[in-house]
């Protein structure tokens, strides 16, 4: 693995996402690596899925993952898309598998200093939330029936606030992995999208 200048280097919560992935025991159609950094999550889902969409705000974090897609020879099965969020998708296109490193942790003053490049990698704005609201207002119209979200969330945000938002929109939620440190806890949010269709029919039986 390559990692260029301005790009979030693979931590903690990136191996916490990775073993995720790995556990799935199911394969996939197509994935989406949502905020792909350095590419190293895309790397992963080539072994789960048959097509990656791999995107990132950050041009430097495109340019990251297409090389080390390049490297590992996954170029044929990684498209890499740079842009905010769902908005360079096309509406209707669904996901089997969305996976997201959001940045997650609240933002002062202080961080100011630092170019907006960088911040884009980790600072959610002031409460944390801003792209992970904004990811879960948007999530359920690129998400097909049976649908998995692996999603990675700090106690700084309130993770527990993402699980009930998931909730209401009608997914299983689970959070599957927890990994505490001195300042937080990180966890892996699992939601599963249930089928409206299938529900109504086992309702109606």
């Amino acid at each position: 693995m390559i990692l260029l200048d301005h790009v979030y280097e693979p931590s903690d919560d990136t191996f916490m996402l990775a073993e995720a992935i790995l556990n799935e025991n199911r394969t996939f159609n197509l994935a989406l690596d949502m905020g792909c950094g350095s590419g190293a999550l895309s790397i992963i889902l080539a072994e789960k899925a048959s097509h990656i969409i791999a995107l990132d705000i950050n041009p430097s974090a495109v340019k990251n993952t297409k090389l080390n897609a390049l490297i590992n020879g996954l170029s044929y099965k990684i498209d890499v898309v740079c842009g905010d969020l769902f908005h360079p998708i096309r509406y209707g296109y669904l996901f089997d598998l969305i996976v997201f490193n959001p940045p997650y942790l609240p933002e002062d003053e202080y961080d100011q200093i630092l170019s907006l490049q960088d911040r884009l990698a980790w600072s959610g704005g002031i409460s944390g939330r801003e792209t992970i609201d904004a990811f879960i207002n948007l999530l359920n119209s690129f998400m097909r029936n049976n649908g998995v979200l692996l999603m990675i969330q700090s106690s700084l945000s309130d993770y527990e606030l993402t699980v009930k938002r998931l909730k209401n929109l009608n997914f299983k939620v689970k959070v599957i992995a927890i990994k505490n440190f001195f300042f937080e806890r990180l966890c892996v949010i699992r939601a599963e999208k249930r089928d409206f269709h299938a529900q109504n029919i086992c309702n109606i039986g």
